[in-house]
């Protein structure tokens, strides 16, 4: 299985933009680290422009416990700058790494999204590997679509998060295994979720925020909040546990050392799903 992470500051990417990225995100991001460091996990973690901005240290951080780095785009596939900000963002982060980006992830992408100048940004990049699709209907009926079409036109490999789950009376959505589903349903929910997932599509993603923080509890008590903003503390002292049973239940790598694994098979023959 693949494991992610989507470096975010709650009280700026949730709650209002204006915010300034708080010391939250390195609290919650440097935790989740040292899980890592303990179980000798690597991930993918994925960083938007602004907490680079920030804290380019957490950068390095994340590269010398032996981690991947891409960039986390905060984009729709409207806007009419794509090509620019990805350009902005990975040359950024290049600045920081000794070795080029090769990975990234859109956070407003999905199946019905036109992906074609979003791709074209992440060719003109040279990255190699997106991880920003979302699905609303099972991965294994759509994972050679037209869904999937423009990233093989550019030959850029997507590794779709999961499919998504519509809640009840709302316009919200839950990503079976994952992102805030992780948190707000008891692990064996999870855990049966995955097991209907397709073999070749199992990428696990967290936000950081989901982590306990003292100092985010202390935030959430000088802000009015709606209901949706009140639901993404739920559970929040859970993930931890739930974090070491995954670690448990689950061979977990970098989108990185996947992408090699498979790039491998492809040259000796190996088919890439017998790496599962």
């Amino acid at each position: 299985m693949i494991f992610t992470v989507n470096v975010l500051d709650w009280q700026h990417s949730v709650l209002d933009k204006q915010n300034e990225i708080s010391s939250d995100v390195w609290k919650q991001t440097t935790a989740l680290l040292k899980i890592c460091h303990q179980h000798h996990i690597r991930a993918t973690f994925f960083l938007l422009d602004n907490i680079v901005t920030k804290y380019p240290v957490l950068v390095r951080k994340i590269l010398a416990e032996g981690h991947e780095v891409g960039c986390l785009l905060d984009i729709s596939s409207s806007d009419p700058n794509i090509v620019e900000t990805v350009s902005t963002a990975v040359k950024q982060l290049n600045t920081i790494t000794e070795d080029p980006i090769r990975a990234s992830r859109c956070l407003y992408f999905d199946e019905k999204s036109d992906n074609e100048e979003y791709c074209y940004s992440l060719k003109k990049n040279n990255i190699l590997y997106d991880s920003s699709l979302s699905f609303s209907e099972p991965i294994e009926t759509l994972i050679n679509s037209t869904e999937m079409g423009m990233f093989n036109e550019y030959n850029i490999q997507q590794y779709p998060q999961a499919t998504r789950l519509k809640m009840p009376l709302s316009n919200h959505y839950l990503i079976r295994f994952g992102g805030s589903s992780f948190r707000l349903l008891p692990y064996l929910v999870n855990h049966i979720f995955n097991l209907g997932e397709s073999s070749s599509c199992r990428v696990f993603s967290l936000m950081s925020y989901d982590l306990p923080c003292k100092t985010m509890e202390y935030r959430k008590g000088k802000h009015t909040l709606s209901f949706w903003n009140r639901l993404d503390f739920v559970g929040r002292s859970s993930v931890p546990n739930k974090l070491l049973k995954l670690l448990q239940d689950y061979p977990l790598t970098s989108l990185a050392e996947y992408y090699e694994r498979g790039t491998s098979s492809k040259h000796s023959g190996i088919q890439r799903e017998s790496l599962i």
